[in-house]
Parts: C-alpha cells; structure tokens; sequence
C-alpha cells in the first residue's frame, strides 16, 4: 500500500502499484476511475492522475499505436497487444 512516510513520491508509489498490477495481470482493459482508484489508495485525484499518466507514458512507448489516455486508459501487455484481451 502507499506508505506517505517512505522517501519515494505517493504518485511513484501508486504507479509501482499499478504497474505491478498490470504485469500479473490483475489489471487489464480499462483503468478504474481517478476518483475510484484515489479512494482506493487513499490518495488525491492530482496524486492519481500523475501515476496514470507515468504509467501510460511507459505502456504505450511498449506498445506502439495504442492510444490511451487518463481515465480510460487501455493497458497492454508489453508485447503491442492489449491485456486481459
């Protein structure tokens, strides 16, 4: 979970999470909302969308042609295709 005492930024925190979420593949197809995903980690919605976009950043230099953008980002899994489809 997000730690707010460790040196790390909550938004790289929540992007580790979410990253690791989608490499086992626990998170695939669409994001949930900013609003729920901020609720859920107990963090702001700027904290929220911060992590999103790094992690889109870095999905979609993995994924060439996949358009994506906060909240309703479609993640892949690395190989140019979309995960969980």
């Amino acid at each position: 979970m997000i730690d707010p005492d460790l040196p790390v930024s909550l938004w790289e925190q929540l992007a580790g999470i979410l990253r690791a979420k989608v490499a086992s593949g626990e998170l695939a197809g669409r994001v949930p909302s900013l609003r729920s995903l901020s609720q859920e980690y107990g963090v702001s919605t700027r904290t929220t969308e911060r992590a999103l976009t790094t992690l889109r950043d870095a999905l979609t230099a993995a994924c060439p042609g996949l358009l994506a953008r906060p909240p309703c980002v479609m993640l892949c899994d690395g190989s140019g295709r979309r995960a969980g489809g």
